[in-house]
């Protein structure tokens, strides 16, 4: 059981209200022999990761270049690691990526996927906010006065992040919005241009990573792939003719 949580809401209830060692007292004899769970070494949490995201890679036919390995590999030491503290957490964070992925498999980043996913898993209330700020995140909101710096863009967003509605504690929203300026260039420290082909960042994918499929609006890249090899060989069949 969660501890913690168990004091908390005995402290809310006449028994023990506003005293934590009483709370602590009631749970005492109620619970006659403690087998306390030791936490897990940070070793073997990194261990886990890398083999879950071995298995994910594998299983789905991916193959990381250098770049896209030290991305995933920054923002795990800077941000995932704070979160994924216990192996259910991890268990949790790779079942949803290996889940949902193959939804839309090579039509997405994979490293942005995996972060995207991150937030949608352990940061809900983040992950709601972003399906109507896609002008502003990916660089295509049109502004002619009173554009926020840099700056004034990231605290206008930790406060969202701590609003009553999302809830994050100053701590959490700060990893939050770390993760988040990892995928979107606006949220970056400096600010920045556009995100390149395929990322989340891109007004042309950002979608895809939200509804976990290609929307209505737009063609997949392997149509148009297959178009461009029917044009090339000099025979258009039924690939031109959808696109």
């Amino acid at each position: 059981y969660d501890e913690t949580t168990l004091l908390d809401v005995l402290g809310t209830i006449d028994i023990a209200k506003d005293r934590p060692g009483r709370a602590l007292s009631y749970l005492d004899k109620i619970v006659q022999l403690r087998l306390d769970l030791p936490p897990a070494p940070q070793v073997l949490l990194d261990r886990m990761v890398d083999e879950s995201l071995e298995h994910v890679l594998e299983v789905n036919g991916i193959d990381l270049d250098r770049e896209d390995s030290e991305r995933l590999g920054v923002a795990y030491h800077e941000h995932l690691r704070k979160v994924l503290v216990e192996p259910r957490h991890i268990k949790r964070y790779f079942g949803q990526i290996e889940a949902v992925y193959p939804l839309v498999g090579q039509e997405v980043d994979f490293v942005d996927f995996a972060l995207i996913t991150f937030i949608r898993t352990f940061y809900p209330g983040a992950y709601r906010l972003l399906r109507g700020s896609q002008a502003e995140l990916t660089g295509t909101e049109f502004l002619v006065a009173n554009k926020p710096t840099p700056e004034q863009r990231i605290d206008q967003w930790r406060s969202r992040l701590t609003s009553p509605e999302v809830g994050l504690s100053d701590g959490a929203a700060d990893n939050a919005l770390g993760v988040l300026a990892k995928l979107f260039p606006p949220l970056a420290r400096y600010g920045g241009g556009r995100a390149a082909a395929k990322r989340i960042g891109s007004s042309e994918y950002f979608g895809r990573y939200l509804y976990l499929a290609v929307p209505p609006d737009d063609v997949s890249d392997a149509e148009v792939s297959a178009a461009l090899d029917e044009a090339r060989t000099g025979a258009p069949g039924d690939a031109v003719e959808r696109l």
